[in-house]
């Protein structure tokens, strides 16, 4: 084929929450790499691998919580162009976990306490991600994208019959 396949580097920003816990969103960052394999003019397939810091953040009764989810998001992106520079973009991701804690911050004695850690989460998971990426130049491209997670990420036995699923945004930059 004379169409370019092409490696890249992808980093930006995150911002995440995890479905039926009473948390906020967090800000965090991604950074990672993938190759684009243009199949047609109108679309390509590019499977990606990408470290996220993932999680929430709360104040309950003045202390502070901060749920810290590390993960390496495996997403095979579907890019459906709409023109040149413009796609809309579909990918089923698999996330696994590298490391995940929970700590509180300013209890009554203002200590800081580590109340979960990695063996309180499920080590996989499965999302579906959707968004579109722009061609700024030849070298430069923004993305945005929503990825919703299918599956829990805390254990049953410690959150109960909550379905507890990631939700993320990402604003990144892809550099050819």
């Amino acid at each position: 084929s004379d169409l370019p396949d092409e490696f890249y580097t992808r980093h930006g920003f995150t911002l995440s929450n995890v479905s039926n816990i009473d948390h906020n969103y967090k800000l965090s960052f991604h950074i990672g790499f993938g190759y684009e394999f243009q199949i047609t003019s109108f679309y390509s397939l590019q499977p990606e691998a990408i470290f996220s810091r993932q999680g929430s953040t709360a104040v309950i009764d003045g202390v502070r919580i901060r749920n810290r989810l590390n993960y390496i998001n495996i997403p095979v992106v579907s890019r459906f162009f709409i023109t040149p520079k413009l796609s809309l973009d579909v990918a089923p991701q698999l996330g696994l976990l590298a490391s995940a804690r929970v700590k509180t911050k300013g209890d009554k004695n203002n200590r800081n306490i580590k109340i979960l850690s990695s063996e309180d989460f499920n080590t996989t998971e499965f999302g579906v991600g959707l968004g579109t990426t722009y061609k700024i130049c030849e070298d430069t491209h923004i993305m945005f994208r929503y990825t919703q997670g299918l599956t829990n990420v805390y254990k049953k036995s410690y959150i109960g019959d909550k379905n507890t699923r990631n939700s993320t945004f990402e604003i990144s930059f892809i550099f050819r």
